[in-house]
C-alpha cells in the first residue's frame, strides 16, 4: 500500500469521526440539558421564510425573531430549537407555520440560566439525527483502526513505496 494513501485513508477518517462525534455529542447534550431550562414570555418581533437549496429541492423553514427578558436584561434571539428544525416542501406551507405566531404575539420560549443568550423555541427531541452522527464518527474511527490492523497485522513486513 502507497504510504501517502495509508496516511491520507486514516487521518481523513479520523478527521470525519472527530466532527461527526463532537457535532452529534453537542446537539444532544444541549436537547438534554435544555429539558430542565426556564420557560418565559417572548415578543415575536419578525418573522420569514428562508429558501434553503439541498438534494432534493428547495426547502422553506420558518424563522422567528424574538425578544425575552430574564432579570433586567432583554436578550434577542433566532434559534427555533436545537437539534433539527423543521422545513416544509412548500413556501406555503412554511407560511401557515409562521402564521401560528404572528409578529407582536406572544410565546414561550425556554433559555440557558446560565447563558440567557442561549434560548429556543422549541424543546425538540431529536431522537435520531445525533446519534447518527455519533454513529457514523465511531464507524470511522473504527473502519480507520481497522485500516491500521489490516495494514500491521500481515504476516510478511508493511512495504511502503
Amino acid at each position: 500500500m502507497n504510504k501517502i494513501i495509508f496516511y491520507f485513508l486514516v487521518g481523513s477518517l479520523t478527521l470525519i469521526s472527530s466532527v461527526f462525534f463532537i457535532i452529534g455529542t453537542n446537539i444532544y447534550f444541549n436537547e438534554v440539558s435544555s429539558a430542565n431550562w426556564p420557560k418565559t414570555d417572548a415578543v415575536i418581533k419578525s418573522s420569514k421564510v428562508n429558501m434553503l437549496p439541498g438534494k432534493r429541492g428547495i426547502t422553506y423553514c420558518p424563522e422567528w425573531t424574538y425578544s425575552f427578558t430574564v432579570g433586567q436584561q432583554t436578550f434577542i434571539s433566532n434559534r427555533t430549537a436545537f437539534g433539527i428544525v423543521t422545513c416544509h416542501k412548500t413556501q406555503k406551507n412554511a407560511e401557515k407555520e409562521l402564521d401560528k405566531h404572528p409578529v407582536g404575539s406572544k410565546i414561550l420560549t425556554i433559555y440557558d440560566p446560565n447563558d440567557p443568550s442561549k434560548a429556543a423555541l422549541n424543546m425538540t427531541k431529536s431522537t435520531f439525527f445525533p446519534f447518527e452522527m455519533i454513529f457514523i464518527g465511531l464507524l470511522c474511527f473504527g473502519s480507520g483502526l481497522f485500516i491500521i490492523k489490516t495494514v500491521y497485522s500481515t504476516n510478511k513486513p508493511v512495504e511502503f513505496k
